[in-house]
């Protein structure tokens, strides 16, 4: 009996209410977007530090036992920079940390695709070269 008085209500009537919007979105949104550009600065710098480091490193005279140990240091410190700062801010503010992993998967999604084109660029170069069979 309600489905029939429901079909005869004019549109927009028996739909229940709008939930309010979350005063916070604008905050989540804002610190989704700062953990995006956290990703991609953090690890802009610690590129642009390690290949500092590293001109600076091998041009020293120092043991190659130390290089090995330093440039292994070096390696790793920007997963655990990378990986503690998710975990610090999924606690501390989960949006932020829900941004840096977002920035993560956008890099891994853009080398995908510049490796399907250095693969396709391949094929189409070694097959106009005659080379290819």
């Amino acid at each position: 009996m309600n489905q029939e008085a429901d079909l005869q209500k004019p549109p927009g009537e028996g739909t229940p209410p709008r939930p309010a919007p979350d005063p916070d979105a604008k905050k989540k949104r804002r610190d989704f977007w700062l953990g995006v550009g956290l990703f991609f600065g953090l690890n802009l710098a610690l590129a642009g530090l390690g290949a500092l480091f590293f001109g600076v490193l091998y041009s020293l005279d120092i043991p190659y036992d130390l290089i090995n140990v330093l440039s292994l240091i070096a390696n790793l410190l920007p997963y655990v920079l990378n990986i503690g700062l998710i975990i610090f801010l999924a606690f501390k503010r989960p949006q932020m940390a829900l941004g840096m992993l977002a920035g993560f998967g956008f890099s891994i999604a853009i080398v995908i695709c510049l490796g399907l084109l250095f693969m396709a660029a391949c094929f189409i170069i070694l097959g106009s070269s005659g080379l290819g069979g």
